[in-house]
């Protein structure tokens, strides 16, 4: 009989943090094992605004962005507004929003990206960044086929600019 050996991944072979880990930096809180927030120096243009960051790896899901708004606004309580990696984090924000009784904009401004068919929706109506997927993918099959057809573009860059689709998770400044 041959024993199988579980197949390793580089999560297995180094603890997190460490050197061997490139993927994740050492910012561990060291009570939780968690990683720790952390302000940012940020020019805030005057506004008095600070920037805190809150470094997570995992999935980019509803879930995730759910428990990571929780943990960001119990440590942070003083939080006015949240920029979730995607608009489905977002509405995971929200529902953290919802479970902390923050009232969503005027307490707690809210912003995805990707300005999906679900932030366009009445009931959600969230504000995001739209960053031209559509475009992106277009000009992205262009080159391609120019490639494919033996045309060698020297030195192309595409610029496709994103746009802030304001809606109602977030409020003007006081």
């Amino acid at each position: 009989m041959q024993r199988r050996r579980a197949r390793r991944t580089p999560r297995d072979r180094a603890p997190a943090g460490t050197r061997a880990s490139p993927h994740r930096p050492p910012l561990r809180d060291g009570r939780r094992g968690r990683r720790a927030s952390r302000e940012l120096p940020r020019d805030d243009g005057g506004c008095g605004a600070r920037a805190v960051a809150t470094p997570r790896s995992g999935p980019a899901s509803e879930r995730a962005g759910y428990a990571g708004a929780l943990a960001l606004l119990t440590a942070h309580p003083e939080i006015t507004a949240i920029f979730a990696a995607n608009d489905v984090m977002a509405i995971g924000a929200l529902g953290a929003a919802r479970e902390l009784g923050l009232d969503v904009p005027r307490r707690l401004s809210i912003v995805g990206y990707d300005n999906t068919a679900l932030a366009q929706t009445r009931l959600i109506d969230l504000t995001t960044v739209d960053d031209d997927s559509v475009g992106v993918g277009r000009e992205s099959g262009r080159l391609l086929r120019a490639r494919m057809a033996g045309e060698e573009p020297d030195g192309i860059r595409r610029t496709l600019e994103p746009a802030l689709v304001v809606r109602g998770t977030t409020a003007p400044r006081a």
